[in-house]
């Protein structure tokens, strides 16, 4: 290849993130590591964490996940769980590569921009609004779709979502480049509801997980928190469990019951799906390591 630096600055960056990311999935391969769930063979958990596309709500047309780079192949990440367990709604996009090298990213900008499917983001800005509040603004709620004589729903508005994985200053990042303001003809912001605020993390968790202490850096526990810490509490929260909550919200109002043979419904296996992983991604790195003291 020529001299990068020769390149126009999108294509320089598509170029450094592309090689970054070539040496991610290089590592995977070369330690045989499981290139689904990013963890070793021996602590793989795809059969634990099947596909449940079938129970994820049905206007949901679309999930995009913009993911930075780093979060690629990295063992504590959860958000790949989304991938994994939707696998005929979910489009990946690499923050940093051009559109003109993912297909993905390509249909991103034409979701936002086309009208025929509403498209919101999953965001906490300060103009945000719970799912139920976007639907009553634009008179989209069960009653007002088209009923046959049995009075089951004939059609339902269908949603493109979008969500961000990343540290949260990645994601703030992420969120400013890829979404146009709303103010600018950019889709809404959808913020959790306060029922779901107020189960924010609470799901039950293992025994074995409940004990916090710091596993290589990384502390044990907090269901539905991220493993990796951060002094702002709520910054912790996982791409994963915001965005079951939303499925939960969104559920909620357009009165889908969809559940498996168990009676759980996509958010609560998406919950179950995250302390898997946690426990796994803990069995993974080890006990913690002692500093040397020095004489």
């Amino acid at each position: 290849m020529d001299n990068i630096l020769n390149l126009p600055p999108a294509q320089r960056e598509s170029v450094g993130v592309s090689n970054r990311l070539s040496n991610r999935i290089k590592s995977l391969h070369k330690n045989n590591d499981c290139p689904s769930c990013w963890l070793q063979r021996a602590h793989c958990i795809c059969k634990q964490t099947p596909p449940i596309d079938h129970l994820i709500p049905h206007n949901i047309n679309r999930l995009f996940m913009v993911m930075h780079h780093k979060e690629i192949g990295l063992v504590v990440d959860t958000a790949k769980l989304l991938l994994n367990a939707t696998p005929t709604k979910a489009r990946l996009i690499v923050s940093g590569i051009d559109e003109e090298y993912q297909e993905s990213a390509r249909e991103l900008r034409d979701a936002i921009e086309q009208k025929e499917r509403r498209c919101i983001v999953l965001f906490p800005t300060d103009d945000a609004r719970t799912f139920e509040e976007l639907c009553r603004e634009s008179n989209v709620s069960t009653s007002n779709n088209k009923m046959d004589g049995t009075g089951e729903l004939m059609e339902k508005e269908m949603f493109d979502v979008i969500i961000m994985d990343g540290t949260w200053s990645q994601a703030r990042k992420i969120h400013s480049r890829y979404i146009p303001l709303e103010n600018d003809g950019g889709p809404p912001r959808v913020c959790l509801s306060q029922e779901s605020l107020d189960i924010l993390g609470g799901v039950s968790i293992d025994a074995n997980l409940s004990e916090g202490h710091n596993v290589n850096g990384i502390e044990k526990g907090g269901s539905g928190r991220q493993l990796r810490r951060h002094p702002i509490k709520w910054k912790e929260v996982s791409t994963l469990e915001a965005t079951r909550l939303l499925f939960r919200d969104m559920m909620a109002m357009t009165g889908d019951n969809l559940s498996n043979q168990d009676g759980k419904q996509c958010h609560d296996i998406l919950a179950e799906y995250q302390i898997i992983s946690d426990t796994a991604a803990v069995k993974q790195l080890g006990p913690p390591r002692e500093k040397q003291k020095l004489n």
